[in-house]
């Protein structure tokens, strides 16, 4: 038997890292540039790009690409991001900016279409940093935790916008039990939303007002909702574990991960050009991707570091 995990509760961070940053540019632009070489550390996001290229890792120093085998830092300053979700045109976060950035601190909420070479401030810019953050893939519908009043939320606990930050509605959230630890949103019902906590899979079909619980008391570490409605579950039992749900069988699917010891499924995502590619990070800072849905598992980042493929 594994010890209980103890997970980074993303919803109770406020600690800024500060990171001295080099080989920026005048204006803190680095050059996309491939890697030899690569070592990530608080991974806070993991997602393909819309053609299914690529997965980006987003770090608390920028983003991270592995593509093809090989290791790349794509062009843009190496921000701190948070709250990352990746979705059919780009990606959604939060976070803080570079050192040396002439961008406002903390994000509040931020997107960009252009792969993190640019980034356009949607709401609480220069205000907020929001850690429990998730967007659905073309509905866009974001889902946060607020945790104080701002000028846009004036109230506690989960909110909701369905029109790019601009209005937000609070989440009764009956039904709920334990701490929350995971967030998604369904991919393109902006109603339909799952939270993970320590005592088990919640999902609400009714924008968060009311969950119904899907797992026996699993501590959840990770969700990700895949294209075709199903919901992807990582978290700890007696060891780690990965679980898909079908939400109106309500039926569990055990699915085969790589063995993990004292570890467990921080990140899922899923291609969305090939189903069959997933790909997931742990909390230990390993890395692995699988072509078949999970039967077979190739590990690309061994304790956050990786080395690309000679070409």
């Amino acid at each position: 038997m594994i010890k209980k995990i103890k997970f980074v509760k993303w919803i109770a961070i406020t600690a800024i890292i500060a990171v001295v940053f080099s080989g920026c540019s005048s204006e803190g632009i680095m050059e996309s540039k491939e890697l030899k070489e690569v070592e990530l550390e608080h991974v806070h996001g993991l997602g393909y790009s819309p053609d299914g290229n690529k997965l980006f890792f987003a770090s608390h120093d920028g983003l991270r690409v592995y593509e093809k085998g090989q290791w790349i830092q794509p062009a843009g300053e190496k921000h701190d991001y948070m709250g990352f979700s990746m979705v059919d045109d780009g990606f959604y976060s939060s976070g803080h900016p570079a050192s040396g950035s002439k961008k406002k601190n903390p994000f509040g909420i931020v997107k960009s279409t252009d792969e993190g070479k640019s980034l356009e401030p949607l709401t609480l810019y220069g205000e907020v940093d929001f850690h429990g953050m998730s967007v659905g893939y073309k509905s866009h519908a974001i889902y946060l935790f607020n945790l104080e009043p701002n000028s846009a939320i004036e109230t506690l606990g989960l909110h909701y916008s369905t029109d790019e930050a601009k209005t937000w509605t609070m989440s009764e959230m009956k039904g709920l039990n334990g701490n929350p630890t995971a967030l998604a949103v369904h991919q393109t019902e902006e109603s339909v939303v799952a939270l993970g906590t320590d005592q088990g899979v919640f999902v609400s079909k009714d924008y968060g007002q009311h969950f119904e619980k899907l797992s026996s008391d699993m501590q959840v570490s990770s969700l990700s909702f895949t294209a075709k409605g199903d919901l992807l579950a990582g978290g700890v039992e007696q060891q780690a574990v990965l679980f898909k749900f079908n939400l109106e069988s309500k039926k569990a699917e055990q699915l085969e991960i790589p063995v993990m010891t004292n570890d467990a499924i921080a990140h899922i995502a899923q291609n969305p050009i090939n189903e069959q590619d997933i790909s997931i990070m742990t909390i230990g800072n390993n890395a692995y991707t699988s072509t078949d849905f999970g039967k077979n598992w190739t590990k690309i980042l061994d304790q956050g570091k990786g080395v690309s493929a000679p070409k």
